[in-house]
């Protein structure tokens, strides 16, 4: 549905509203694949400053980063910043996160 809204009817506003709506359905909490098709979404509509926002709720989550997570973003970020907010962005450190597990950021 978040591809449906996002990418195929342009609408990310209603991509973004199914997004917070739909988590009765997800009990255990969103896994990778629905952030992986909620950046999709992002970087169709071009909207790179809001991966920051989903990558948050993702590690909120503590949801595993997968690979194609990281493919999404990297894309996002290569195609749709400047070189100067690349260069800031491969400087930054992630987080100290005390409650999160070490492997919360690794590649599965």
């Amino acid at each position: 549905m978040l591809n449906a809204y996002g990418c195929i009817c342009k609408n990310l506003q209603e991509a973004m509203d199914f997004f917070e709506s739909s988590k009765e359905y997800f009990p255990a909490g969103y896994d990778a694949v629905v952030y992986e098709a909620m950046l999709n979404v992002i970087t169709v509509h071009r909207r790179p400053d809001l991966i920051s926002v989903y990558l948050a709720k993702m590690v909120d989550g503590r949801v595993h980063m997968t690979a194609y997570v990281v493919n999404v973003v990297t894309y996002a970020i290569e195609r749709f910043s400047t070189n100067q907010q690349l260069t800031e962005r491969r400087s930054c450190q992630v987080p100290a996160n005390k409650e999160a597990s070490p492997d919360l950021y690794s590649v599965n």
